[in-house]
């Protein structure tokens, strides 16, 4: 207790979730002023708008504020907030029916840091709007005006521009005054999310021209050519992110030609590139040296050999997504290789994935945090405990709907880093649950939905065990009672959220009820 306030903010800030902070506040009073400091970001809600000057009073330290779908009267919000002598730096205010203009110059007249806005999804968006935007906020730096229904959008330097008009509101001029007004501005998202639109060669080589500090760049969902991908590894930019998702008409020879000429990448996405093989795949890794995330779900072609090679030939990476592919199907010989940095895996949709293959990734990638295998229906229950001895640092795991036998999890060992466990549609029973409470003692976040032969026996001895249980969700659990809802409600006052069983809905009494006492409980 004698360390620096200085020492603790440290220590708080570096917890994973901001729910640990709750128990701590109530430790004494240094520690309640800690946890008021060290907490950034706040969401608001209408529930929580009539203590809101409270709350802004008391988290004196945000930096962000998120407002979301806000049906009432955001100019009052906003001048609550203005008045509030916060030093903000970001502000989403996405999916509103109205631009609060009268907000805006309220708060911009005393914002002088704010770096960040998002005003997506405001569909009475003008460019008159804009210009009070720009007015209001002359050091922003990153801007979000996005409203996705149709086009598509690409970056410059950090920045989106896009090639249709964003809405029948704003148009190119009042872009162009937005721009003006903001010097700082790296980057503004204007995208228009579709999907198969072509894209033009000649305005994309015209556009590079101004786009010298292109850093990232996104056509998803987009009709490309190779000659657009040569266009893009001949202007030679800075590129670090790269996103074809879902994109259609080119091939490997465009890709590898690009690829070949920013080996410094760090982030791609090539979900759906379905062209890819397993040897055209590993041909590309060797240009992917510095790659920390690679996105190649739905790349049908591709399978166990494809994934080890990346894990061998791109030893940054620390993010493989490899949703609905064919791992699994193949027998392959190759030395499998260790990678430290991998930290997460989605693999969910490999319905040929087995326990061989899950032993495989558990000796190749020891620091895992993050694991997805639902609907993998080779996975059994020797497949995950064999996940579990071996990667310690594991936080987040989710078999669900797998179709091998996954009901007798033997863990004999502490396994207390485990947060948040998804288990929908498996055959866990009342003594797994029983093994886990005791395992997992850490667990956060449980997902039971669709487990048959759960009862109450088995859900109350979990949550007495697991102290830091914060939701649960038990929606078609048959053989669970309504009557655990209140019972888990005030046994376990760390619960935040339930999903009760099927068949118990709420009244607005007992809803208020459970609130009152901290949990929201949802309809079953």
């Amino acid at each position: 207790m004698n360390l620096p306030e200085e020492c603790w903010e440290l220590i708080f800030e570096s917890l994973h979730h901001l729910c640990h902070l709750e128990s701590l506040s109530l430790v004494c009073t240094s520690f309640l002023a800690v946890s008021n400091s060290v907490r950034h970001t706040l969401s608001i809600t209408p529930q929580t708008v009539p203590y809101l000057s409270v709350i802004l009073h008391r988290f004196h330290n945000l930096k962000k504020i998120v407002i979301p779908q806000f049906h009432g009267d955001l100019d009052s919000i906003l001048s609550q907030i203005s008045r509030s002598r916060l030093d903000l730096q970001s502000l989403t205010l996405c999916n509103q029916r109205t631009f609060p203009a009268l907000g805006f110059r309220e708060l911009g007249s005393r914002m002088k840091n704010l770096r960040e806005l998002n005003c997506s999804i405001t569909s009475s968006l003008k460019d008159s709007d804009l210009i009070v935007i720009g007015n209001s906020f002359p050091s922003l730096e990153e801007i979000d005006i996005s409203y996705p229904e149709s086009g598509h959008s690409f970056y410059f330097r950090n920045m989106y521009l896009h090639s249709t008009s964003v809405s029948s509101f704003v148009t190119d001029s009042g872009i162009l005054a937005l721009s003006k007004k903001l010097r700082g501005l790296r980057k503004i998202n204007l995208s228009v999310d579709g999907i198969g639109i072509p894209t033009s060669e000649s305005w994309f080589e015209e556009s590079f021209q101004f786009a010298r500090g292109l850093r990232e760049l996104d056509l998803s969902n987009s009709s490309i050519s190779d000659q657009l991908l040569c266009l893009i590894a001949e202007a030679g930019l800075p590129l670090k992110k790269l996103l074809l998702s879902h994109c259609c008409c080119f091939t490997l020879v465009g890709i590898s030609t690009l690829l070949s000429k920013y080996q410094s990448l760090l982030y791609l996405d090539l979900e759906g590139a379905n062209f890819l093989t397993d040897d055209s795949l590993i041909l590309l890794s060797y240009f992917l040296h510095d790659l920390t995330f690679i996105n190649l779900s739905s790349c049908s072609k591709l399978t166990n050999s494809a994934f080890f090679a990346i894990l061998k030939n791109c030893p940054l990476l620390n993010d493989i997504e490899m949703k609905n592919t064919n791992l699994g199907v193949e027998e392959f010989s190759m030395e499998v290789v260790k990678n430290y940095r991998v930290k997460s895996l989605l693999l969910d949709g490999n319905y040929s994935l087995d326990d061989e293959f899950i032993k495989k990734v558990a000796y190749a990638c020891p620091h895992l945090q993050v694991l997805g295998v639902s609907h993998c229906s080779g996975i059994t229950e020797e497949g995950i405990v064999e996940i579990m001895k071996n990667c310690f640092k594991l936080r987040n795991l989710d078999f669900s709907r797998c179709g091998g036998e996954i009901k007798n999890l033997d863990i004999d060992f502490s396994f207390a880093r485990l947060e948040v466990l998804k288990a929908q549609g498996t055959g866990i029973d009342d003594e797994t649950l029983v093994v886990i409470g005791k395992g997992c003692y850490g667990l956060v976040h449980l997902d039971l939905e669709g487990c048959f032969y759960v009862t109450d026996r088995g859900v109350k001895e979990l949550v007495e065990t697991c102290r830091a249980l914060r939701e649960i969700n038990l929606k078609w659990c048959s053989n669970v009672s309504i009557d655990i809802v209140a019972w888990m409600v005030f046994s376990r006052p760390s619960l935040r959220k339930i999903i009760p069983p099927s068949g118990f809905v709420p009244t607005e009494n007992q809803r208020s009820f459970f609130l009152n006492h901290g949990c929201l409980v949802c309809d079953g």
